[in-house]
């Protein structure tokens, strides 16, 4: 039970209690932030998704465009009644363990760091004309330096410079604890 509704496990949701909506505030008082695909064309969509997912991750942009896009993407069709959020951030650090030679990355534990602002983006990516260039960029300014080097197989230096041309455009900002473990945070979109 969520929420009072049964929720249906192992297999795609059935939209029986009306659309799948995901929703924040207390009952009588919620706020709907995002209104999924109805059932009837979840096996459509989740097919079209698995041909996506299944293509190298260079056709889609590189690992971590790939990684932040799938995400996106799953949590979207939210197939199921519950667990896509968790689902999506399995599929993203899948995409990003990929990589020949690579330690395993979690973007989860970056995400789950940074909530509020993973809802917000979220939510800013699923509405409107459909761009996400402000939701890859977010994603990947998730990442510390040593991180994005790590992800991008780049120097800390060339890290360092992709992510100080994103902070000259305006998009992240260092939060303040600074030092080796240095974080950015998004504070606006890219002029």
């Amino acid at each position: 039970m969520s929420g009072g509704y049964k929720i249906t496990t192992g297999r795609y949701r059935f939209d029986e209690y009306g659309p799948m909506c995901v929703v924040s505030g207390s009952m009588g008082k919620e706020t709907v932030h995002y209104t999924a695909p109805p059932a009837a064309v979840l096996d459509a969509e989740m097919d079209r998704f698995f041909s996506w997912f299944n293509e190298s991750a260079s056709a889609c942009g590189g690992y971590p465009v790939k990684s932040a896009v799938a995400h996106l993407y799953f949590v979207s069709i939210h197939p199921f009644d519950d667990g896509n959020g968790r689902l999506a951030r399995i599929l993203a650090d899948m995409i990003l363990s990929q990589r020949e030679g690579d330690c395993l990355f979690s973007m989860s534990a970056r995400l789950q760091k940074n909530r509020n602002a993973y809802y917000a983006e979220l939510e800013k990516a699923q509405h409107g004309d459909l761009n996400i260039t402000g939701w890859i960029t977010w994603y990947l300014t998730c990442m510390t330096t040593a991180k994005w080097a790590q992800v991008c197989t780049c120097s800390q230096d060339t890290a360092s410079r992709d992510i100080n041309q994103l902070i000259k455009a305006g998009v992240p900002e260092k939060e303040a604890a600074g030092g080796r473990s240095t974080s950015y945070e998004i504070v606006g979109k890219v002029k």
